[in-house]
């Protein structure tokens, strides 16, 4: 390839990603900046880390290590890129992978270089997870604006969408009845979080960003319920946990979406029935085909993004005890696949059995004897 259709293919998708790695840099740092100020900050060093820790860069400050990865904060990073990806992407995207690639790599290499530079030694984040976060959070988001922009130029085969479908299905199931069961809780122990949120005594502007931070943590507590319905539930703190059984824990921090967890002690015998939910989304997921290894591929990779999603919400909160939070890093996740892909499996079979039920199923005029008498007539 001559190297002016070498330049001229590669500029094709190398500008609009640098501008919408900018544009995603640029959004994003104003939004925290924004948030600091209302907050009463004023070093600009903490918009940064607090945008880096969004990516997953954790923070150190001190004996504290923050390890948690706030997933509501970079559920909205993600789409930040994507909705800037979807206006600069005007023009039709051939090829959607080099273009998130190269979204990705300069999302990435502008975080490493932003948690380098911000990092001091009293309170430094990671650069390689820095790097790793931005690089997926880039092109995570530029493949969903350019992709939905352009849908109709990328086809989609039937095995594919019946993947994404079911596995869909089952993180749906799940994450619908933790939310639920977030709610509820919430609704239930109002006046602890109520009491929470005075001790704290945020002023007019940090009310407003505890309000934002309290929303945001919402998404991170319902991975967390998820993971109490998968089965090893999650910490908070060493030596403590919340499953199934009953809930175990000594004293919480005073953050006000946590007075959704439930008060220490062993729970009602009836709690164990949330113990079907996983097997119930894993049936709904095969129900989607009656392809039996297509019902129990989308199981597997919906329990694979479920037990990720668990991985990476756990991490340490603070020093001390709270340097253990949230579910274990590989057991839900296994637990997630082998149920999910099972189910989905089963689920698969029954609908494969109700579909050759509904082809055998005779007709109201066959019942009777007159199916032969409606027919039409031949040519003889």
């Amino acid at each position: 390839m001559p190297d002016a259709t070498r330049s001229a293919a590669l500029g094709v998708f190398l500008k609009p990603a640098a501008r919408v790695a900018a544009g995603g840099l640029g959004i994003g740092w104003a939004a925290a900046i924004l948030a600091v100020l209302l907050a009463g900050g004023s070093d600009l060093r903490i918009p940064a880390q607090m945008w880096l820790v969004a990516h997953g860069s954790g923070l150190v400050v001190g004996e504290a290590q923050i390890g948690v990865v706030p997933l509501g904060l970079t559920v909205v990073a993600v789409a930040l890129v994507a909705l800037v990806a979807h206006r600069v992407a005007r023009r039709e995207i051939a090829d959607l992978g080099p273009f998130a690639g190269a979204v990705g790599m300069i999302y990435g290499i502008s975080a490493a270089i932003l948690s380098a530079v911000t990092s001091t030694d009293d309170v430094m984040t990671s650069i390689p997870r820095a790097a790793i976060g931005g690089l997926l959070v880039g092109a995570a988001g530029s493949a969903a604006g350019a992709g939905w922009r352009h849908r109709a130029t990328f086809a989609v085969g039937e095995v594919p969408a019946l993947l994404a479908r079911g596995a869909g299905r089952a993180l749906a199931l799940v994450l619908g009845v933790s939310l639920a069961l977030i709610l509820v809780l919430l609704g239930l122990h109002g006046q602890r979080a109520a009491d929470m949120w005075g001790l704290l005594d945020p002023s007019l502007g940090g009310a407003f960003v505890l309000a934002l931070a309290c929303l945001l943590s919402l998404p991170t507590l319902v991975v967390w319920a998820a993971a109490v319905l998968v089965g090893p539930g999650f910490a908070l703190g060493t030596g403590t946990t919340v499953d199934l059984t009953g809930s175990y824990l000594g004293a919480i921090p005073g953050f006000p979406t946590l007075a959704a967890i439930p008060a220490p002690g062993p729970f009602p015998p009836w709690v164990f029935v949330l113990g079907l939910v996983l097997p119930a989304a894993g049936i709904w997921c095969g129900l989607a085909t009656p392809r039996v290894r297509v019902g129990a591929g989308a199981g597997a990779i919906g329990g694979l993004v479920l037990g990720l999603l668990m991985a990476v919400s756990g991490g340490g909160i603070g020093p001390g005890r709270m340097v253990e939070a949230g579910p274990p890093p590989v057991m839900p996740l296994i637990v997630a696949v082998l149920i999910l892909a099972a189910t989905g499996a089963l689920g698969s079979l029954l609908a494969h059995y109700r579909g050759r039920r509904a082809s055998r199923k005779p007709s109201e005029s066959d019942r009777f004897g007159l199916g032969r008498w409606l027919q039409s007539p031949g040519t003889d």
